[in-house]
């Protein structure tokens, strides 16, 4: 078993250096989000929508390609957008803000449904041109893996079945040829069958013990054997503090291992460490943390145009 942020650094790097392509990462902060598939409805955070935190990305990596080479920028789709950039680098230079920080979503301005997905896909196009254009300046015709781009997008479960997610994901598919997509979901929708090739891949947890020991790591009080022991008698040491050592070490490992929350996070590491920074002085014991428990297997499924 392995995290899930290496599995994903491991794909990056791997994408990235072996294979001669590039990847884009967009990171959806986990936030409660309405079920409903509005637009109106589809934010989270501070009322950001994920259309526009995936152009944010997408500008910061432009404007980034656009600072490491102005004359490609100039002479590519993108063009239109170097006006902009040089306006902001200006403005930034009189303010004295560093010039290369990325676009942030409080600066980016926000764009009805259907204008936002053109402009996102629009933006797209310009970051492979330039990316593509680059390497093809630095390496004469050879662009890696035929220029192909990894779009990853993590953390995406509260939006991955709603269909305006969905049909934008159809669109960068079928217009923008140089993409393909990972998803970082907990299940894989099944309304894209039969209009994509869905590879998914269920990611296995960390072994019992390995997970305990992560859990026992992070937790931010001591805990007593009558945790996870509930049975033990008073009289043995029950209300005593867990001090592990070399000669019980397996013994509290395997403990804690079978302990029923413990055990419902499934090796996951994202979730282990999640119920363990809820362990701290207020919590009365362990079972308490039940009531937190929503777990399902995690998933990363790559999409690509058949």
């Amino acid at each position: 078993g392995v995290g899930k942020s290496a599995v994903l650094d491991a794909v990056h790097r791997a994408w990235a250096r072996n294979l001669g392509a590039r990847c884009l990462a967009v990171g959806f902060a986990a936030a409660a989000v309405s079920s409903s598939s509005s637009s109106s409805s589809s934010t989270w955070g501070r009322g950001v929508s994920w259309i526009h935190q995936m152009r944010c990305a997408v500008l910061s990596a432009l404007h980034d390609e656009y600072l490491r080479c102005p004359a490609i920028a100039a002479g590519m789709t993108c063009s239109g957008l170097v006006s902009a950039f040089r306006k902001r680098g200006a403005n930034r230079l009189a303010a004295g803000l560093p010039s290369r920080l990325g676009i942030s979503v409080e600066e980016l301005e926000p764009l009805p449904e259907g204008q936002a997905k053109e402009a996102l896909i629009t933006e797209l196009r310009s970051l492979a041109d330039l990316w593509c254009g680059r390497r093809r300046q630095q390496a004469g015709s050879s662009v890696g893996r035929d220029g192909k781009i990894l779009l990853i997008l993590d953390e995406c479960d509260h939006i991955a079945r709603q269909p305006d997610f969905q049909d934008t994901l159809v669109s960068i598919l079928r217009q923008c040829n140089d993409y393909q997509v990972l998803l970082s979901i907990r299940q894989c929708p099944r309304p894209w069958s039969g209009q994509f090739k869905v590879l998914q891949c269920e990611l296995q947890g960390l072994q019992s013990l390995c997970a305990a020991r992560l859990f026992l790591r992070r937790i931010h009080r001591p805990i007593r054997w009558e945790e996870i022991q509930p049975g033990l008698p008073p009289g043995h040491g029950a209300k005593a503090v867990v001090e592990m050592t070399s000669q019980n070490e397996h013994q509290v490992l395997t403990l804690v291992a079978h302990h029923e929350v413990v055990a419902s996070a499934m090796g996951n590491p994202k979730d282990l460490i999640a119920l363990a920074d809820r362990v701290t002085p207020s919590l009365a014991n362990l079972s308490d943390l039940a009531s937190f428990v929503t777990f399902q297997p995690l998933t990363t499924a790559s999409t690509n145009q058949l």
